[in-house]
């Protein structure tokens, strides 16, 4: 809560940015409709319920990008989850269509090591089946969206990870084309890749494609 607190207050330009805040359970429920306000994300995160219950994670993806999607310029989703999913009716596929749809950028904080760390002090942890399927779903998020995946041990990377994504959001390009609508489906997902002339060591990060639009 204290380094989500920390971001907002890094990030939110009273006239230019706008936050919501979602919680995930058994069910996604809209916390905090679009707000410049930082006092009122702060008291939001203060009044989180305790974590109980299954987990929709998917579904609260979804739900997610459909909200930002009725949103005009630059979307970003901050994801603080272990990343497990027990609950869902969607897929990971769904999941991410909807964000592909919503143009819509995804950062994960990763919980796990950060739990496995309190209960053990200890960096090394014996990954299950399910934790494992959760990593990857998780990183395939982010690599598809143009995001990053942060995985924290304690409160001081818990906070350096926010910090780097408050970092990254305000130092990113926007690029942008028109492609031929001749060589253009309706609806069909159009794969693109983004290489730095002369530099071909440069570590590039960015969405994988987009859906052109049925109408």
């Amino acid at each position: 809560k204290k380094a989500a607190i920390k971001f907002f207050d890094r990030m939110i330009r009273p006239e230019k940015d706008l936050a919501a805040l979602f919680s995930v359970a058994t069910g996604t429920r809209l916390e905090q409709v679009l707000t410049n306000d930082v006092g009122l994300l702060t008291r939001s995160i203060d009044a989180f319920p305790n974590p109980e219950g299954a987990t929709a994670l998917l579904d609260g993806i979804i739900k997610g990008a459909n909200y930002l999607g009725e949103v005009q310029g630059r979307r970003v989703m901050v994801i603080v989850s272990d990343g497990d999913d027990t609950y869902s009716d969607s897929t990971l596929e769904q999941a991410l269509r909807s964000l592909q749809l919503a143009n819509c950028q995804v950062y994960v904080v990763k919980t796990t090591d950060f739990e496995n760390y309190v209960r053990t002090k200890s960096r090394a942890g014996n990954a299950n089946i399910r934790q494992l399927a959760a990593e990857r779903r998780m990183l395939e998020i982010a690599a598809q969206t143009g995001g990053r995946v942060y995985s924290p041990i304690d409160e001081k990377e818990l906070d350096e990870a926010f910090r780097q994504i408050s970092a990254e959001l305000s130092q990113q390009y926007i690029l942008s084309y028109y492609p031929d609508p001749k060589t253009e489906t309706r609806g069909e997902f159009r794969q693109i890749a983004l290489t730095v002339k002369n530099k071909p060591n440069v570590d590039v990060r960015t969405r994988k494609g987009y859906y052109v639009p049925k109408k």
